[in-house]
C-alpha cells in the first residue's frame, strides 16, 4: 500500500502511518534515506528513520553501563539531554552523524558518559574538539588513545620515577595537576599527539614509544592554544609501538 503523505514547499514530509502521525524536516539526520524510503512506499524503514528519539535511545540501552542512567537519557529534537541538562551539542550532532552513516556510535555513547563525570566544565567542552582535530582515536568503552614517549628502561624523562611499562596505569592525585589551559606545560601526567612524540626529546632514537588509554573523566586540562599534548590525572599504557615505524611516521593520509 502506498504511504500517504504531503511534501511542503520547504520540503518537510507529513504523513500517518500505523495510527502514528510524522512530520520529518528537511534538517533530519536521515532525511535523504526517509525520502528514498517514501519513493518506495517502504513503511517500515521510513518509521524506523525517521523516529530518531527511539533509535538514539534503542542505542544509548544498549550501549551506556547500568539502567539507572539510560533512564536519564532523553531526545527532544534531535538534542539529547541527561537530567534535564542539555549534553555537549558537538558530540550529539556526532553521534547522529555516525548512525547516518551506518557507523557504530558506541564508542561515542560511552565517551558522552565518561566524559559527564568530569568535574572540569573546560574538559568537557573542548576535550572532543581536541580528539578530532588531532586524529586521536576513541576506543568501543568510551576511552581515547594518546602518546607517549619515555626512556629506555620505561621510565618518564621529566623524573625518572614513573614507569611506564606496558599494562601499568599510572595514577596521580587529580589536585596535584595544574588544570589551567592556557598553561602548555606544567605539573601533571602529560598525553600527545603524534607530532608531540615525534619531536620530544628529539625523538630519541633510544627511547620508547607507547600508546595510553586515558578516560575522559580523568582529563584535567585541555589546551587552550594549538598544542600538542594534554594534562591527565590517569592513564593505561596499553601498547609499545616500534620507534622508528610506529604508525606515526608511516601514516598514511
Amino acid at each position: 500500500m502506498a504511504i500517504s503523505f504531503i511534501k511542503s514547499g520547504d520540503g518537510t514530509i507529513s504523513t500517518f502511518i500505523q495510527g502514528k502521525s510524522y512530520v520529518v524536516p528537511t534538517n533530519h539526520h536521515f532525511y535523504v534515506q526517509i525520502l528514498e524510503a517514501l519513493k518506495k512506499d517502504d513503511e517500515v524503514e521510513f518509521v524506523k528513520l525517521a523516529n530518531l528519539k527511539e533509535k538514539v535511545e534503542s542505542f544509548a540501552k544498549d550501549v551506556v553501563s547500568g539502567p539507572a542512567y539510560t533512564k536519564l537519557i532523553e531526545v527532544k529534537d534531535d538534542v539529547v539531554f541527561d537530567k534535564g541538562k542539555e549534553l555537549h551539542n558537538v558530540i550529539t550532532s556526532k553521534i547522529l552523524d555516525y548512525i547516518k552513516e551506518g557507523l557504530s556510535p558506541t564508542s561515542l555513547i560511552n565517551f558522552l558518559e565518561k566524559l559527564m563525570k568530569n568535574p572540569s566544565k573546560h574538559s568537557v567542552d573542548q576535550l572532543f574538539n581536541f580528539l578530532e582535530h588531532k586524529f586521536l582515536p576513541i576506543h568501543e568503552d568510551g576511552d581515547f588513545f594518546g602518546y607517549k614517549r619515555v626512556r629506555n628502561d620505561y621510565m618518564d624523562f621529566h623524573t625518572g620515577t614513573i614507569s611506564n611499562t606496558v599494562g601499568t596505569t599510572v595514577e596521580v592525585e587529580r589536585n596535584t595537576v595544574d588544570d589551567d589551559y592556557s598553561v602548555d606545560c606544567s605539573y601533571g601526567l602529560h598525553v600527545g599527539t603524534r607530532d608531540y612524540v615525534m619531536n620530544f626529546h628529539g625523538g630519541d632514537p633510544n627511547s620508547r614509544v607507547l600508546l595510553v588509554k586515558v578516560n575522559p573523566a580523568d582529563v584535567v586540562s585541555v589546551p587552550k592554544y594549538d598544542s600538542t599534548k594534554m594534562r591527565v590525572c590517569r592513564y593505561f599504557v596499553f601498547e609499545e609501538l616500534d620507534n622508528k615505524e610506529f604508525g606515526i611516521n608511516s601514516t598514511v593520509y
